[in-house]
């Protein structure tokens, strides 16, 4: 078993926001990029290793440690999705950007177009 702390960022492509105004009912239309996962990073510092499963790397084989820390970052995505970080991101999104619209476009009803 392998242990570590991890940091894994979600969040949109802001270049792919979309928005289509509809002024005869006020409304604007906004489209959202899904969230993905931006980035996962693993602290090599807080890398401990545990029992028999991992005595096929040799820790301190440079090439054996970074096989090890890909795993481990591919573990932290794993676990960031299995959490729900990319609904978390989603939501956030659609609070900043409805934030943001409210404080500028007095009047309109914002809509979220759905996702694909």
């Amino acid at each position: 078993m392998i242990t570590y702390k991890s940091q894994v960022t979600a969040g949109i492509d802001a270049s792919r926001i979309s928005f289509r105004i509809d002024h005869e009912k006020r409304i604007i239309h906004v489209h959202l990029p899904q969230a993905e996962i931006l980035s996962a990073t693993v602290d090599p510092g807080t890398i401990s290793y545990h029992g028999e499963s991992i005595a096929i790397f040799n820790f301190n084989n440079k090439e054996d440690a970074n096989k090890a820390q890909k795993l481990a970052e591919s573990d932290a995505r794993k676990a960031a999705r299995a959490s729900g970080i990319l609904d978390n991101a989603d939501r956030y999104a659609r609070s900043l950007v409805k934030g943001l619209l409210q404080g500028v476009a007095e009047g309109y009803q914002i809509e979220f177009d759905p996702q694909k």
